[in-house]
């Protein structure tokens, strides 16, 4: 019996850490330096991300997308994954914005993100990193 890609995920969510980093390697061609088990397991999950932008028509934030064929996109979440009316920080304002982003994944396997937001008319740079892409 052909194992499925359901079945596969759920196999990795059994594996250790080590068996994960030692999967890394053979997947990707080159080690990891990072030990977080959540973070190793995900890259097989999804094989393509997408960051974009949603606006309110005043407000924008930015989504997540996710496939494994890059044709067939499914949403994650039912909300914004970096909005500046979410958990805003002082410099974004009350009433902020997130918006053009740039991501990118780092050496020790965080993700890195630069994007501009603040208040209307006071556009500032910002930085988030995460080990999974979206907490």
């Amino acid at each position: 019996m052909e194992t499925t890609t359901y079945q596969e995920i759920q196999g990795l969510a059994r594996m250790t850490v080590g068996e994960l980093r030692e999967k890394y390697l053979d997947v990707f061609g080159e080690e990891t330096r990072s030990y977080h088990k959540e973070f190793l397991r995900k890259p097989f999950t999804w094989r393509y991300a997408m960051i974009f932008i949603a606006s309110t028509g005043g407000n924008d934030s930015l989504g997540l997308g996710y496939s494994d064929d890059g044709l067939d996109w499914r949403l994650y979440g039912n909300a914004p994954i970096l909005s500046g009316l979410i958990d805003a920080q002082d410099w974004e304002g009350a009433n902020g914005y997130v918006s053009s982003c740039h991501a990118e994944r780092l050496a020790d396997g965080r993700w890195w993100m630069l994007y501009s937001g603040g208040e209307a008319g006071n556009a500032c740079i910002g930085y988030a990193w995460s080990w999974d892409r979206i907490h």
